[in-house]
């Protein structure tokens, strides 16, 4: 689980998925852009000089380029994504390289429902799965590829219970309790 659990606080990480799939995208782009140099180089006797030169040699260059910059940022954004549970609230962070820097405060006291989903059989093999908290005034925030988000609901709810004045009265069904 990439969620660092402490006494006040717990920070919460993407799960590692969605960094395979960063890298795997970056990869394809890059062997698209070394594929299509490599036919044309094969073939220069066959293509005229010109075309190679001017429109084939720039196009590699380019996708190659943005093939490292996309992968370069995606990972920064990766790392960047973090939600953290306090005591009384939640902080989201959410910040890349250049182009966004997002602090949201979601106050426990203000937060009417939480709900998990794990839909499929990758997020469930892979546990992870989106958590989906719902707030007064019908604002509700979905928070993608969360790690163990079970784990991450037991937290927030222990959290509301302390809120509540209740830290050793669960709020919920024991359902697996023998």
């Amino acid at each position: 689980m990439n969620a660092i659990i402490e006494n006040d606080s717990t920070v919460i990480t993407r799960h590692p998925i969605y960094l395979f799939y960063l890298v795997a995208k970056g990869m394809i782009f890059l062997v698209m852009a070394i594929g299509i140099g490599l036919i044309f180089t094969i073939y220069k006797n066959d293509v005229p000089a010109d075309l190679i030169r001017y429109f084939v040699f720039p196009a590699v260059l380019v996708l190659a380029n943005y093939a490292i910059l996309q992968f370069a940022l995606n990972v920064v954004k990766y790392y960047n994504k973090l939600v953290i549970v306090v005591r009384d609230r939640i902080i989201i962070i959410t910040s890349s390289l250049l182009l966004k820097e997002d602090i949201e405060i979601l106050e426990l006291s203000k937060v009417m429902k939480i709900d998990v989903e794990c839909h499929g059989l990758l997020a469930n093999i892979l546990n992870y799965g989106s958590l989906i908290i719902e707030q007064q005034k019908n604002d509700v925030r979905i928070m993608h590829l969360v790690p163990d988000p079970f784990t991450v609901l037991r937290i927030i709810r222990e959290k509301t219970n302390y809120l509540s004045g209740n830290p050793g009265e669960p709020n919920d069904l024991a359902f697996f309790k023998v």
